[in-house]
Parts: structure tokens; C-alpha cells; sequence
């Protein structure tokens, strides 16, 4: 979606993007498909280079579409302070806060389950 992006006038990123993002929350392929070539009409003249782009990886970027449902309990992330916050939340002032030093816990301090 960058690759677009950067073809489109900030003036105008917004309300382009709202509309793009669009095309992958469709349900399924053939709705994607047919939201994508309604949008890439309604824009080819404004943004040439921008519809060009998406032409070229429409199809690559629809092939989730070929898998199963995921459940998204089972999706977790990869960024670590999203993990850390995951499994020792943040506590107001009266409770146990986050270490300054960049330790999670001081050493043989038990993790809670």
C-alpha cells in the first residue's frame, strides 16, 4: 500500500487510503476484485501512476484469500514491547511498575502465571 501511497498528493492521502484499504476488508476474492476495478475506474484519470501500481500487485496481495479463516486468538505479535505488555501489564502507582533499568524482573523473581 506505500508503493501507492506515494504516488498520491498529501492533500489527498486520506480519503484515498480510506477507500483503498476497502479492497482487502472485502469478504472474499471476487468482491475484492470488483471493488478494486470499481475503485481503479473511479481514480485511473486523477492517479495514474498510483492505479498503475495497484494493477501490478492487485493479485499478489489478494492471495490470503486462498487460506482458511484465521482465528485471531492465535495470531500474536512479534514486537516485543507488545509481548512484554502481553504478559506483564502496567501497573497504576500502587502496584508493581514496569523496571527502569530494562529488566522485566530482578533475577529469581517468579514470572505469574
Amino acid at each position: 500500500m506505500r508503493n501507492i501511497m506515494a504516488h498520491i498528493p498529501t492533500k489527498g492521502k486520506k480519503s484515498f487510503a480510506a477507500k483503498l484499504k476497502q479492497i482487502w476488508l472485502q469478504p472474499d476474492k471476487d468482491s475484492a476484485l470488483k471493488y478494486a476495478r470499481m475503485f481503479m475506474d473511479e481514480h485511473e484519470e486523477h492517479y495514474p501512476k498510483a492505479i498503475e501500481t495497484l494493477e501490478s500487485g492487485l493479485e499478489d496481495s489478494l492471495q490470503y484469500f486462498q487460506f482458511k479463516q484465521i482465528d485471531s486468538r492465535r495470531i500474536s505479535s512479534a514486537n516485543m514491547i507488545e509481548l512484554l505488555n502481553l504478559r506483564n501489564p502496567p501497573q497504576n502507582k500502587c502496584g508493581r511498575g514496569l523496571p527502569r533499568h530494562g529488566f522485566l524482573h530482578p533475577p529469581g523473581d517468579q514470572l505469574p502465571d
